[in-house]
């Protein structure tokens, strides 16, 4: 999930800096103010957390905060559409549908927040097609109680909804439905991984996990007028399921390269065996935490391409990844080895999918300092920004992706935390 539930999920802690700042200036939204095109999504802290937008020039110094500099909005982590032509936000209401919100900048340079829009579904994962931004989430279908997906597109350009569904049932395995989670494009193709489950059994309200699950499942999906069919499901025995997970929400991990083609990062989820005041992580699959490829022409698993990120990291499994430049990609990792849903994943790697290397980044702070992170990086050109919460203090860090080494950039000043970055374009007069 969106990647997104992360970030939802670890505001929930007490509120001070931001109420009695607010306070202090009666008017945290100051209307026509230019301080540079890069927006900053922030969340205050506490039982009754707001959300604000910043505008600052600067990511790599400097200090912003919300007084004088703040525009309220539905939600801090934004997605941007037609090269920074507009900022899409979406609103998780847990089983309610989702709001939608949009910003950009007007030609004087002040920061607009525009009216929000109900979506027909709660979204979990955000992604593009076409000139689409699409919100996904898995769902019980109206019709006989089946259950699928539903795919809200949103007209980049209109801002129209359509929502589609398509039923999961047998999609992989016989008697089997599937989540799915993440979203990547080749051509008219939408790519985006399986998550097999039994319905639930005997008089229970849980679902089951699969029946097989010592196999990867990607579905290979196209957009027909307003229908999501199934091109092909391409399956692997090499590495389990792969979509990551962060308590009751699911978390992206496949994403694109540099060279085109799409790569699968398994996390090789652990289950907890014991009770949550006793957990007892143990895995569910004899596969570790794994990368493998999908070529961008087949469309099928390249057969000879295969990496244990688990070896490579000492035995530590993976939360999420995500796709930065090239060839790099950030990994979210576990900093223990019994690792389950509910744990946060405080360690960051750098991974080339390319040569295999793997490295720890150097200069964020100690992982159990970390209290929150951005559900996704901000990357410009070779620059890579990546929000964290330590120590009660939250700052943009810079890192170099060749290096694996990382510098405090911009601080975010208050009881806040940063949910993501966007560059906006402020049009001309």
């Amino acid at each position: 999930m969106k990647k997104n539930l992360l970030s939802r999920a670890i505001l929930a802690l007490g509120l001070s800096v931001i109420i009695t700042a607010c306070s202090d200036d009666p008017d945290p939204n100051p209307g026509n103010i230019t301080k540079g095109n890069y927006v900053v999504g922030v969340t205050s802290t506490g039982s009754n957390p707001k959300s604000y937008l910043l505008a600052t020039a600067n990511l790599e110094s400097d200090k912003i905060s919300v007084i004088g500099n703040g525009k309220e909005a539905n939600e801090s982590t934004i997605y941007t559409y037609d090269k920074g032509k507009k900022g899409f936000l979406f609103l998780y209401r847990k089983g309610d549908p989702a709001y939608m919100q949009t910003c950009n900048f007007l030609s004087t340079g002040e920061l607009q927040i525009n009216a929000s829009k109900s979506l027909t579904t709660r979204e979990e994962f955000i992604g593009y097609y076409k000139n689409y931004v699409v919100a996904m989430t898995s769902i019980q279908l109206a019709d006989g109680g089946k259950y699928g997906e539903a795919f809200n597109f949103i007209n980049g350009d209109t801002e129209d909804v359509e929502t589609t569904y398509i039923c999961t049932e047998n999609i992989v395995h016989e008697g089997e439905y599937a989540n799915m989670g993440g979203l990547e494009t080749v051509g008219d193709n939408i790519i985006t991984a399986l998550e097999p489950y039994q319905l639930p059994k005997n008089g229970s309200t849980s679902s089951s996990p699969t029946a097989y699950p010592d196999e990867v499942n990607i579905a290979v999906l196209y957009k027909e007028g307003n229908e999501i069919k199934t091109r092909k499901i391409i399956t692997d025995d090499r590495a389990s399921c792969a979509i990551g997970r962060r308590r009751s929400g699911r978390l992206n991990c496949i994403g694109t390269a540099g060279d085109g083609n799409i790569y699968v990062f398994s996390p090789a989820n652990q289950r907890n065996a014991g009770t949550s005041s006793d957990p007892k992580p143990e895995n569910v699959t004899k596969h570790p935490s794994s990368v493998l490829r999908i070529n961008k022409s087949s469309l099928e698993f390249d057969k000879n391409y295969y990496f244990n990120i688990e070896s490579k990291s000492g035995g530590l499994k993976l939360q999420n990844a995500f796709p930065l430049y090239g060839d790099y990609f950030l990994l979210n990792m576990f900093a223990t080895e019994k690792s389950w849903n509910m744990q946060l994943a405080n360690k960051f790697a750098i991974f080339n999918v390319k040569t295999g290397d793997f490295l720890w980044i150097e200069g964020l702070p100690f992982p159990e300092n970390i209290a929150g992170y951005s559900p996704k990086p901000y990357v410009e050109g070779e620059s890579v920004y990546l929000p964290l919460t330590a120590s009660s203090r939250s700052f943009v860090y810079v890192i170099n992706a060749k290096t694996a080494k990382a510098v405090k950039g911009v601080e975010v000043i208050g009881d806040l935390t940063i949910g993501g970055i966007a560059k906006l374009i402020v049009p001309e007069q």
